[in-house]
């Protein structure tokens, strides 16, 4: 479809819109079409990595104010990170002045159900309950002949990219914090591998003093 901004303003003054210059379903898709056609050639188009192909079944909300187009894009970028949100971007193209400017992008639209919140706090208590007992089949520890290691993987199983990374962070600190409870009877919380080492004393390794 070629065009320029002057013939996609003659086309939608033509219309017949609401007074608020909202457009009617019937018009939507071929507004997308008409506009996605002309988008790169206007300034400013190319912001938040946009460009007319996006525009096709996803503009939304579209009015009509002469000569001012405007409309609203679900974008999708934090969902590449684990987001259950969408970004909504109020768009506003000028097409007297063939410009594009982005007004507003600070609304959300909620994509599905957010990840129920998890008490890190509850899940230290179990893990150092485990830990204490010898409990070898608990989730979230792998263990060795004098050593357990946290694997926060198999303790949010579920967990999108950003919210297994936020977990993580707050479950080693509270491990930080309650790790000492158990230097008593002999496991050290190594922070930066995220294991406990079991302090082997003379007797249980088997070690024992000659007699003079």
């Amino acid at each position: 479809m070629n065009q320029s901004p002057q013939d996609l303003q003659k086309w939608l003054d033509e219309l017949d819109l609401e007074e608020d210059g909202r457009v009617p379903l019937d018009y939507i898709g071929e507004i997308q079409q008409r506009l996605a056609a002309i988008w790169d050639t206007l300034k400013g188009s190319q912001q938040a990595a946009m460009n007319g192909r996006k525009l096709v079944g996803r503009a939304e909300d579209i009015t009509w104010q002469p000569p001012i187009l405007c409309f609203t894009m679900e974008r999708h970028g934090g969902t590449v990170m684990g987001s259950s949100r969408a970004t909504l971007q109020e768009w506003r193209v000028d097409l007297g002045r063939e410009t594009v400017t982005i007004e507003r992008e600070n609304r959300y639209r909620q994509l599905h159900d957010r990840q129920r919140p998890v008490k890190v706090q509850s899940i230290v208590e179990r893990l150092l309950e485990a830990i204490r007992n010898e409990r070898r089949d608990e989730p979230g520890l792998k263990w060795k002949e004098n050593s357990v290691r946290v694997v926060a993987v198999e303790l949010f199983p579920s967990a999108t990219q950003r919210t297994m990374e936020e977990r993580r962070k707050r479950l080693w600190a509270v491990l930080i914090d309650q790790a000492p409870m158990l230097e008593a009877i002999g496991w050290h919380y190594n922070a930066e591998t995220h294991t406990f080492v079991r302090e082997i004393s003379l007797h249980e390794g088997g070690v024992e003093e000659e007699g003079l």
